[in-house]
């Protein structure tokens, strides 16, 4: 048995993996840490997915804002008012290195 042939065997779901991540040697980190790191490090990534819930909208489509989307929608406002935004121009001459 070639050593692939042992990954997939003891990593069942390396197959359906990205091929980006399948080369990064990603895999065979996580297959040398402890049982209970990877324990640990499941529950930690369940916990971060559970946390992202898609936005929840109402009957006509648009998403219903939550506490936190009001609170920063505030704040951008409040920003905007005393002046504190960029403009389109100075956006795009601090990003540029972006785009």
């Amino acid at each position: 048995m070639e050593e692939n042939d042992v990954m997939m065997v003891s990593e069942p779901l390396a197959a359906t993996l990205s091929e980006s991540v399948s080369r990064s040697g990603l895999l065979g980190q996580v297959m040398r840490l402890s049982r209970p790191d990877k324990i640990a490090l499941i529950a930690y990534l369940k916990s971060e997915i559970e946390k992202d819930e898609p936005f929840k909208t109402d009957e006509f489509g648009r998403i219903m804002l939550n506490k936190e989307m009001r609170e920063a929608a505030r704040l951008a406002g409040r920003d905007f008012e005393e002046g504190r935004c960029l403009s389109e121009d100075a956006f795009q001459k601090k990003f540029s290195m972006l785009f």
